[in-house]
């Protein structure tokens, strides 16, 4: 199994897009706080209307919930490599038949791309969560934005919700073994618009979707009485993660390749 995930993690740093995609997940939620939170200290020194200290302590928090997109593209990128076609140089084909030949056994093979997805993901949650708010707690320091229970609990919430996405296009992408699905799916729903969210103006039962449910982690409490609380959400969200990992897990021991 060591040998295995090696092989895996090799394959993981080798990939460009995946180097430059944590990056951006770490650096770029930073960088968007930095700015918001000096507009938004400026808009409440002037009493501009609009800025309340309760806006102000949202800085940094919602910023940094776009490294989710991140975590989404890169489990898609991990994991849709395999089916990518090699160039000539290096013989041809595809990555998948490579992995086969050397990994017969496809059920360590999943699992070792799945531990090193997770690896990859949870520094870049931590660090863009840490960063984020240390920017927007530095900058609004003159408005009495510190720190305290609810934005530790935040930073937690915010922390699963991205590491929970980047796994789940991981494993949308080995049972559907394309990323195309997943990646604008995921990337949409955690920068535009979350279709699942709006679908809970009409059924309570899409707050259990699973998007929706990963997004019930990180959204203030509504006016909606069937929104689940966050624990509720969270715990929801790690069942469909696993229900769709034992789905990829299954159709990955019975396809030929």
């Amino acid at each position: 199994m060591m040998g295995v995930l090696r092989a895996e993690i090799l394959k993981a740093v080798t990939l460009a897009g995946v180097r430059h995609t944590l990056i951006a997940g770490a650096v770029i939620p930073a960088l968007l706080t930095w700015f918001n939170a000096r507009a938004a200290l400026r808009g409440w020194q002037a009493g501009v209307d609009g800025w309340t200290t309760q806006d102000l302590a949202q800085i940094g928090v919602t910023e940094s919930l776009l490294a989710a997109a991140a975590l989404a593209a890169v489990g898609v990128m991990l994991v849709s490599s395999e089916y990518r076609e090699l160039s000539v140089d290096q013989g041809g084909g595809y990555e998948r038949v490579t992995t086969a030949l050397a990994i017969p056994r496809r059920g360590p093979g999943l699992a070792a791309k799945m531990l090193v997805a997770l690896l990859l993901m949870v520094p870049v949650a931590v660090t863009t969560n840490l960063l984020s708010t240390a920017v927007a707690l530095w900058i609004l320091e003159p408005a009495g934005i510190g720190w305290d229970r609810e934005r530790i609990a935040g930073m937690l919430a915010g922390c699963w919700y991205m590491i929970a996405t980047g796994l789940l296009g991981a494993s949308v992408t080995a049972v559907l073994r394309s990323g195309l699905v997943p990646m604008v799916y995921l990337v949409v729903n955690n920068t535009l618009f979350s279709p699942g969210f709006l679908l809970t103006r009409l059924t309570a039962a899409a707050w259990y979707l699973p998007d929706t449910s990963l997004i019930g982690l990180v959204v203030a409490r509504m006016d909606d009485p069937h929104q689940p609380t966050k624990v509720v959400s969270g715990l929801v969200a790690a069942g469909w993660l696993v229900v769709v990992m034992a789905v990829a897990w299954v159709l990955e021991r019975r396809r030929p390749v």
